[in-house]
């Protein structure tokens, strides 16, 4: 039996999951490059700050990648010392995010690669280990927190990296996840993982269409409410539930959409 949003999720998929539409998006910047351990850095810093209004993400992390120089992400991070990413970012901020967090968001990333030589080897760890030593039995929740613990070690102020042992959406996570994932015109894909593993991203634009479809009643956006969403999509697509996310958060981001365009379709 068909769950009901199927029809409306599926014409919304034909219609917007299109690299046409990709612009604005945060992930404009890990499509930039080719090397896998760029594309991976690329894709966790920009999914790290995916937060606020697009047009804001998309100066901030413009600045950023500029930084880290053309040689790409990974080479601007690893081929410089901790001291030297401190003088790199002194100046920068974002949103509740002070110079201090980003500076120790950069030298967590250039310790991780240093320590394992790629996210991917991490997380990969940490997803081996799912269920000991104080790890989610989720697998990909297990090695997204073997990631935020590789990062946060030392601590912060504040942690630009969520940890999914808190119990939060970590929309910014699965969504770094997606796109190392998912390998089609908008994803680049360049891990190996099964895409049943993934989990919605949950931001105010998914969570939205999400109710409006009845892929979940409930108020809160945290992780619960995303693994209910993840859940109601599984009905629809077993093997790639998340494959709809993109084209769900158009709808709110991409300047030439609106709600009303969904409301045209459920009313077909």
């Amino acid at each position: 039996m068909k769950h009901p949003a199927q029809r409306v999720l599926d014409e919304n998929y034909s219609l917007y999951h299109k690299a046409e539409y990709i612009d604005p998006d945060p992930l404009l910047f890990p499509r930039r490059y080719s090397n896998p351990l760029d594309v991976e850095a690329a894709a966790f810093i920009a999914a790290a700050f995916a937060l606020g209004r697009v047009n804001l993400i998309i100066t901030f992390l413009e600045r950023i990648f500029g930084a880290l120089g053309p040689d790409g992400p990974h080479k601007g991070l690893t081929d410089r010392t901790d001291l030297e990413l401190a003088e790199l970012f002194a100046d920068f901020k974002y949103r509740f995010y002070s110079s201090y967090d980003i500076i120790h968001f950069m030298q967590g990333l250039r310790r991780l690669y240093l320590d394992y030589g790629s996210i991917e080897a991490c997380f990969v760890n940490g997803r081996r280990a799912a269920g000991t030593k104080g790890l989610p039995e989720h697998p990909s929740l297990a090695g997204l927190a073997a990631v935020a613990d590789a990062v946060n070690r030392e601590g912060s102020n504040r942690n630009v990296v969520s940890n999914p042992r808190g119990g939060s959406a970590c929309k910014r996570l699965f969504l770094f996840l997606r796109w190392v994932v998912r390998c089609d015109e908008i994803d680049p894909g360049i891990w190996t993982l099964p895409l049943s593993e993934l989990i919605i991203p949950l931001d105010t634009h998914v969570m939205r269409v999400s109710r409006y479809l009845g892929l979940t009643d409930r108020k809160s956006a945290d992780f619960k409410t995303a693994m209910e969403i993840t859940e109601n999509l599984k009905l629809i697509d077993k093997e790639d539930p998340v494959r709809y996310d993109f084209s769900m958060s158009r709808i709110g981001i991409h300047p030439d959409l609106d709600y009303s365009d969904l409301g045209k379709h459920k009313e077909m």
